[in-house]
């Protein structure tokens, strides 16, 4: 797993500043909050929409940056958008019929 030193120094991070504690909670909160609205998501098809890799591959690029200049900020940073990139990559089909996220047209190739 590339990412592993980034995930274990923000971890430790989260329960050793109590500043950043409440980074703990995201995880647990989200997993609820999708549990609250399974039967909201389970009808809805999951899909892709490919110009979601472009904020993945700024995020991936700014993780790398951090990592070779052994910035930690800046590569948690990038792992943070990372993470948020690829769930706009997958997930942004879901939210578009409510207009959460504006109008995306959406190419078919």
């Amino acid at each position: 797993f590339v990412y592993a030193d980034t995930w274990r120094v923000m971890v430790h991070k989260w329960r050793s500043d109590t500043t950043f504690s409440h980074g703990l909670l995201i995880l647990p909160m989200s997993i609820y909050l999708a549990w609250q609205t399974r039967a909201t998501l389970r009808p809805i098809e999951i899909g892709v929409w490919w110009w979601g890799f472009v904020p993945l591959g700024f995020a991936c690029s700014l993780w790398l940056l951090g990592t070779l200049v052994h910035v930690r900020v800046v590569e948690q940073a990038g792992f943070i958008a990372i993470l948020q990139s690829l769930v706009l990559l997958v997930l942004v089909i879901l939210f578009r019929p409510q207009g959460l996220l504006g109008r995306i047209e959406e190419r078919t190739v």
